[in-house]
């Protein structure tokens, strides 16, 4: 059976079951705890509203930029505690996959967010990063070689929010590799990191990269890409991987930002 098929007879089935109700929207869900809202958003004072606004404004993106198609398959890198696949559930995507380096957010999505959609799933895994610092995980294999456990082509689109953010350009780099490789050709990626014209810079947890450097590591990965906009320091990117091509095909524009 088509995968897409089958997930939306599973969908049906639930629907039937629970008396046709619609899947449940972002406000019927229960809030993760204060903590794991606070390693994605930071220590500020409106901590729910600040969790339910970056939801919001990612899923709007993904809207904007028709990565929600239906019947689509979405991964989220990094996805934390489903602050953006909680606005998600309505729609018509085939499935989404999420994974994130830190258990306890995984077992909370699966508890609180898989159990309404049974075409969402998270997994673990055990990557190092930067941002050990502040969740104490240290995490068993080195970002900069870990292989996404999925086959090529395998996704429509994809989505990294504050993911390249608190990671070293060089495994940045090796993300942008698995990127193009789980895409599928004509997908899209929407990401966002820190970037200055200046020289690179870290206080260990943040990462600032030179921004021609960063644009340089996202073409010669084979992305075309464009600006989308600034957000509270964050510069948003659209990556699109190219059809295959055929003789006399129009580039998509992207690579004059160098």
């Amino acid at each position: 059976m088509n995968p897409a098929i089958g997930y939306r007879f599973l969908r049906l089935v639930d629907r039937i079951r629970r008396g046709s109700e619609l899947p449940l929207g972002p406000d019927q869900l229960a809030l993760p705890p204060p903590a794991f809202m606070e390693l994605v958003c930071g220590r500020v004072d409106n901590l729910v509203e600040q969790f339910k606004w970056a939801g919001a404004v990612v899923a709007r993106m993904l809207d904007d930029e028709a990565m929600m198609m239906r019947d689509s398959a979405f991964l989220d890198v990094g996805c934390g505690c489903g602050r953006v696949a909680r606005y998600l559930l309505q729609k018509p995507i085939a499935s989404y996959t999420g994974f994130d380096r830190h258990p306890g957010m995984i077992r909370w999505c699966r508890d609180n967010i898989s159990r309404h959609a049974r075409n969402f799933e998270f997994q673990y895994h055990s990557v190092k990063s930067a941002y050990r610092a502040l969740d104490g995980h240290d995490g068993a294999q080195a970002a900069g070689e870990f292989i996404f456990p999925y086959r090529d082509e395998s996704f429509d689109a994809v989505l990294l929010a504050s993911i390249f953010t608190h990671m070293p350009l060089e495994e940045c780099a090796h993300y942008l590799k698995e990127l193009y490789r789980v895409l599928r050709f004509g997908g899209k990626v929407l990401l966002s990191v820190f970037l200055t014209d200046g020289e690179a810079h870290s206080n260990g947890v943040d990462f600032h990269y030179n921004a021609s450097a960063f644009l340089k590591n996202t073409a010669e990965t084979g992305f075309d890409f464009k600006f989308r906009e600034e957000l509270k320091g964050h510069h948003w990117y659209i990556l699109f991987k190219p059809g295959r091509k055929q003789e006399g095909d129009a580039r998509i524009p992207g690579r004059s930002d160098l």
